[in-house]
Order: C-alpha cells, then structure tokens, then sequence
C-alpha cells in the first residue's frame, strides 16, 4: 500500500481523544481497552475471559462493535491478510467511548447494582472524564464507517452486541480516594449542576457565575492537544445544556437548532483563545432559547397555542384553527388566552408578526409587500396599518431611519 492509511487514520482518530490499538494474536493489550481502569480498581482483575468472548465473536464476525458494562463502546474488527501482514497486528480496537455524560446519580447506580462500594465513585468519574463524548451512535459509525469501507469494501457488516462481565466483589483497596479528593469531585458536580439550573431559568447571570466557580474545577486534559481537548469539553458541555433545554419543555425543535449550531461552531473553531470564550457565549444563547421559546407557565392548551403560532404565523391563523389544535372550544381558548396573556389571541398574533416583520426591515431588502406576505398579512396596507399601531410609524418610515 502507497498510504498508510492506519497511522493516518490512528493520528486522525486520537486528535479526537478516541483511542486505537493494534492488538496481537494474543489480544494481550486489552487491559489499555478501559485505560487500565478494571485491573486498578478490581484486585487481579482477568481480561481472558474478554479474550474469550472476542474469540469466539471472531469465528464468524470481522467487525464487532460491543457495548460493555460500564456503558462504554467499542470497535474491534480483525484485519484482512494484507493489513495483518503490514502493520504486524491481526486485530484492531477503535475506543472507548460513550454517547452523553455520565451523571453522578447514573454513576451511584451503575456502582449499587454492581454491588461497587461508594469509595471507588473517585476512579468511576475520572474513567467517564478521559472517555470521549460523542453525540449519539449515529456520529460514532459515521466516523468508523469512511476507515471500515477503505478497510474491508463497500459492503462492510457490523456485528453489534454487548459484554456483560462477571465484576467479582474484591478491590484494589489502595486506591481508595481520600476525603478530600471525593469533596473536590462532589464540588464539581454540585456547581455543574446549579450551572444547568440556572440556565433552565434563563438565569444568564448566574449561570456564568456557577460557571466562572466550574473553572476552578479543571479536569486533566484527556488529550495532550490543547484545540482538540476544549472542543471535547465543549462538546460535552452543549450536550448537557441541549439536555436542559428539552426538560423544561421547549420545543425540540429550537433545542435541535441551537445545538446543532452550537456542535458545527466548535468544530469549525480553530482558534484556542475564541475556544475559551465560548462556553460563556453559549450560556447566553440557551438562556435567549428560555427566554424566548419557554411556556411552561401558561396551561397546557395556551402552550400548545403560542407554540403553534410561532411555526406557523405566517399562514392564515383563525381562532376555530387554534382551538381544534389545542383540543378546546373557541370560546374556552379565547377567554383563556385573554385571562393568561392579557391581551386578546388576535393582538397577539399581530404583535408577534410586527416583530418577525422588524427582524426582516433590519436584516434584509426585501420589499414592504414580500414583508407583509411573509409575516402573515394578506396585504401591504393592512401590515402597515397594523405596524404603525404597534410602532408608531409606518414600516417605510422605520426602514428609513434604519438607513439613515
């Protein structure tokens, strides 16, 4: 082969802070498969019977992709003849990784039902901490899936299952944390968590403070590249802050689009110091989503209605429409409506579309008419009738004092 396609694809894989190994015969190395983390906690810990399972896997399968106990993910395949004989290895292990944040509470749980004492929460957490977050399942296999066709053709199969491994009650009792390292951790959490809840308030003020306390808590870097390692953290980080936003209620449809905006961003970032100031300019941007898009406090059909009217103002909206959407009467959701926003349903969709409409004066050419049919209005001169009630003046006059 003229490329060498492993290493580059090995160098590609670690700026991400996932792993690969090239394993012998002997499958000796897969202790390195959770950083040593089972052998150090679990007194003489043996990976043969893991050993075991691959092989047997390997009888039939080229590409398994395991899921383990400690819900960490894998990919191990065995490489054809040619790969084998290169690059001295006949096996390879793409991992681990894992597809959102680990919570204490899952940790504490994952430990009880494995019958774990709470002294080991220490190594549990920096185990989660060095294992790469990704998205979901999906961006895992989209980044194995360019490296497995190169490997073995277009017409690759993936052998998914999982390792439920026998954990023997018995611990290297010399790693056990002192007090003052599992205060530290509790700390961490702690302040995350206070974090996440002002942001679900839309408490941008104090969600930068808890987050400006979070600095202190520093992790050790997983990856040795600076770029790479803040991306990750950053990763992480929106993963949970999309998480927040979808349990108050916001439409998934926001939470969707800003995280999405929020993962192409950091990827596309090269620049450390522009980094670093990100996780502050994303806590205003997700507060902004509370404050705009949160209705938690209104009744369930007044909810369903302002929801409605944001996707869809700019069509024709009559009160019978709402109400069937929102599974009431007319008469019950105008009289509601008044009672919870304190104006009437059609004051309101005008005022929500005069705003959609000086969004678009102030960003953009289009004319009055393109405006007006675009907001909602059946016709330029009731948009400005209705735009001069709301501001003052006319949307001509205000376009020309934005030029001026």
């Amino acid at each position: 082969m003229t490329v060498d396609l492993i290493n580059i694809y090995k160098s590609f894989l670690e700026a991400q802070g996932i792993q690969f190994l090239l394993l012998n015969d002997t499958l000796d190395q897969l202790e390195q498969m959770d950083f040593g983390f089972r052998k150090s906690v679990f007194k003489e810990f043996d990976y043969s019977n893991i050993k075991e399972f691959l092989n047997k896997l390997f009888q039939e399968e080229n590409i398994i992709s395991i899921k383990d106990r400690l819900q960490l993910s894998y990919c191990i395949f065995k490489f054809p003849e040619e790969y084998r004989k290169e690059y001295n290895a006949p096996y390879g292990m793409i991992g681990p990784v894992h597809f959102e944040p680990v919570t204490p509470a899952e940790i504490k749980k994952m430990m009880h039902d494995n019958h774990i004492p709470d002294v080991f929460f220490d190594p549990f957490v920096e185990l989660y901490n060095q294992t790469p977050t990704l998205s979901s399942a999906d961006t895992w296999f989209a980044l194995l899936r360019p490296f497995l066709t190169e490997i073995f053709g277009d017409y690759i199969s993936i052998h998914n299952t999982s390792y439920n491994e026998i954990i023997r009650n018995t611990y290297n009792t010399a790693l056990l944390p002192d007090s003052s390292s599992l205060q530290s951790i509790e700390e961490r959490y702690y302040i995350g968590d206070q974090m996440l809840k002002a942001v679900t308030k839309g408490d941008k003020g104090s969600a930068l403070e808890w987050y400006r306390k979070l600095e202190h808590h520093r992790l050790v870097p997983r990856v040795a590249n600076e770029i790479r390692n803040q991306k990750n953290e950053l990763m992480t980080l929106n993963i949970l802050f999309q998480k927040a936003l979808y349990d108050t209620g916001i439409h998934p449809f926001y939470v969707d689009q800003i995280a999405n905006n929020q993962a192409l961003a950091i990827e596309l970032e090269t620049n450390i110091h522009e980094l670093n100031n990100m996780p502050a300019s994303m806590i205003r941007k997700y507060c902004m989503v509370i404050h705009n898009h949160n209705y938690q406090s209104y009744s369930a059909p007044v909810e369903r209605c302002l929801q409605y009217i944001e996707f869809f103002y700019s069509n024709p909206l009559t009160l019978d429409e709402l109400a069937r959407h929102c599974y009431v009467t007319s008469n019950y959701l105008s009289s509601l409506f008044k009672k919870e926003i304190g104006i009437t349903l059609k004051e309101y969709i005008n005022q929500f579309r005069i705003r959609k409409a000086v969004f678009l004066l102030n960003t953009t050419q289009l004319s009055i008419q393109e405006i007006a049919g675009q907001c909602g209005f059946p016709d330029a001169n009731y948009f400005s009738r209705i735009f001069k009630k709301v501001n003052g003046v006319t949307p001509l006059s205000y376009r020309k004092n934005i030029n001026k």
